[in-house]
């Protein structure tokens, strides 16, 4: 559909503005992105928006990445924002294209991840007289029924057709105040756009204030006048953490999601090792802690933990519980024993019975490090020094497998023998299913980053995970792998996404479990039943046909014994991610992760 170029040129114009100091508002937005250090926009172009796409198809610095569809332009966002550390963009038109990325917007709110979906809508005299354009419903209110649609999975919408604009930083302040709420509360925002409105002069005056950090405490907390200062209370906070931590016989740590997602890795670490407390992750929590080190003591979620695991664990008296999130994935169908913890929050921490508002973990955290770390020192804690080797000695984690055992791949087979094939900075993302659970048991590189999808567990999500993780990964660095690992069921929901990564020059390894359908859906219900069938694709044909006539490098391979397998990874020339490759593993049906098929015999 044709679009018109606003009369005075500035589809065309400069970022650098007029005399008067402004720029196009478009313009605004990219500063702002560039400022939050993205450099990728994920989307699928739409006549409301095309203009915008001209201000970011012109700037040098941001790379218009042009998705398959909208839900796998929100699930690379999702990935993108996971692997980078901070904000991500998707782009989608009005009506059909936003509510196509709903989905995946839901999972970044689940998930806490700042996404800012962006959408351009009509002009605002279609918008002012109700006009019944193509993408509406041809209802009353139709211009704010797809933002009411949004509001519940979004922590701030921005519809700048209902921003009083009484100056020039108008249009700026209600922009800069959406992104600050997504970056600080790690949640996607939602921002709508009208087609004229790219083309508005802001001021830029606005740029030259900085936005939070990722990771950073939120600021400007309001609290009711009879509140005591939120000083005071953290020092309250502190050292009653530092009593009960005095007082215990057994302290650990365990550090969860929300840790990870608030960029509290490094801290968490520092705390583990200048404190000497054995350690724990979550199911949603691996390689937050350093898991070949001394102090790394298993992956803990009640029934999906190992069973010296939870013996170590639940004998502990008292917990520091960082970021938690206690869904049924996390905590093995609510079957976790935590005893004497200290739960951290972005907003609030909770000690016993006592909960204090308003204690951000990103600064308590940092607060409490010397003074535990010296109580630490005081109390004689020492970290228990113990090698990967002893661990599984004491059945923490699973041993390694480097050799082939037998004939046919099995899960009890499959992901310690690729364990001990990954690399120290791999990007691992594993689809929820026998893929998410496949690993846990086991102790990952120090630098490696694994991402899964257990709290919102939207099958099909890794595959666009993978295409935002991959163009992460390449910024931080080039070298760096990305691995996909997903089943059949679930690559068969968002396959094409492989085409974008494909038109990036991107060179995963995309791992594909096949196990005749929806594996992890038998094991809960219905064994034998056709709803759990999938269509039989040959999935070596995937890269001849979405690479085929691009010229780039790929390669395919599908592996049905453990001696195939094992060839194929000790070839050097195939750890290399120079291309990008699919390798269909096939696995009996029928077949789990022992963890996986432990947590689904708890029934619901």
């Amino acid at each position: 559909m044709s679009t018109t170029k606003p009369a005075n040129g500035t589809a065309n114009g400069t970022a650098n503005g007029s005399a008067s100091g402004t720029i196009p508002f478009a313009d605004y937005m990219i500063a702002r992105f560039k400022q939050a250090g993205v450099k990728q926009i994920f989307g699928v172009p739409g006549d409301y928006q095309l203009e915008m796409l001209d201000y970011f198809e012109r700037d040098p610095d941001v790379q218009w990445v042009g998705n398959a569809n909208e839900l796998g332009a929100a699930y690379a966002a999702d990935g993108y924002a996971r692997v980078r550390g901070g904000l991500a963009v998707c782009v989608t038109t009005f009506g059909v294209g936003e509510l196509s990325a709903l989905g995946g917007i839901g999972g970044a709110l689940a998930e806490r991840l700042p996404v800012v979906h962006l959408v351009g809508s009509p002009r605002s005299p279609l918008q002012h007289t109700n006009a019944l354009v193509h993408h509406t419903v041809n209802e009353p209110g139709q211009y704010q029924k797809f933002t009411k649609m949004s509001e519940p999975i979004s922590a701030a919408t921005c519809v700048l057709i209902n921003v009083k604009e009484d100056s020039d930083h108008s249009l700026g302040d209600a922009f800069d105040a959406a992104i600050t709420t997504c970056i600080e509360e790690g949640k996607p925002v939602y921002i709508d756009v009208p087609l004229d409105y790219n083309h508005k002069q802001v001021s830029k005056a606005a740029l030259d204030k900085p936005l939070p950090k990722f990771g950073a405490p939120k600021k400007g907390i309001r609290r009711n006048l009879t509140d005591p200062p939120l000083g005071q209370v953290m020092d309250e906070v502190v050292e009653s953490i530092l009593d009960k931590f005095t007082a215990a016989k057994n302290p650990v740590v365990l550090a969860d999601l929300y840790a990870e997602r608030y960029g509290m890795r490094s801290v968490v670490r520092e705390l583990v090792e200048k404190t000497g407390m054995r350690a724990f992750c979550s199911p949603t929590s691996k390689t937050l802690l350093d898991e070949q080190a001394s102090s790394y003591a298993g992956s803990y979620g009640g029934t999906t933990s190992l069973a010296p695991v939870s013996k170590e664990f639940e004998a502990a008296d008292f917990v520091l519980y960082i970021g938690a999130m206690k869904s049924d994935t996390n905590t093995g169908r609510f079957t976790t024993k935590v005893h004497g913890a200290v739960e951290m929050y972005i907003d609030r921490c909770v000690i016993g019975t006592a909960e204090y508002r308003d204690i951000d973990m990103r600064e308590l955290v940092p607060r409490l490090l010397p003074f535990i770390a010296e109580a630490a020192k005081s109390k004689g804690l020492k970290v228990k020094q113990e090698s990967v080797e002893d661990k599984v000695k004491a059945g923490t984690v699973l041993a390694y497998k480097t050799g082939v055992e037998g004939d046919v791949i099995s899960q009890e087979w499959f992901w310690p023998r690729m364990a001990a094939w990954f690399q120290d900075t791999d990007v691992l993302l594993g689809e929820m299913g026998t893929a998410a659970f496949g690993m846990l048991p086991l102790a990952l590189p120090t630098n490696a980053q694994y991402h899964s999808q257990c709290m919102w567990g939207a099958i099909g999500w890794s595959v666009g995970a993978a295409l935002g993780a991959a163009l992460a990964a390449r910024e931080i660095d080039p070298a760096k792998r990305t691995l996909l690992f997903v089943g059949d069921g679930s690559l068969q929901l968002t396959a094409q996404e492989i085409g974008t990564m494909v038109r990036r020059g991107l060179c995963p390894h995309i791992f594909v479990i096949n196990n005749d359908g929806y594996e992890i859906e038998r094991l809960i219900h219905g064994p034998d039943a056709k709803y759990n069938d999938i269509a039989n694709w040959d999935y070596t044909m995937l890269l001849p046909l979405f690479a085929g006539r691009t010229g780039m490098k790929h390669e395919t391979h599908s592996v049905k014994t453990q001696e195939e397998l094992q060839k194929l990874l000790e070839d050097k020339e195939f750890a290399k991610p120079d291309r990008i490759r699919v390798i269909e593993v096939f696995i009996p049906k029928g077949d789990a992760p022992h963890v996986l098929a432990q947590i689904l015999q708890k029934k619901m």
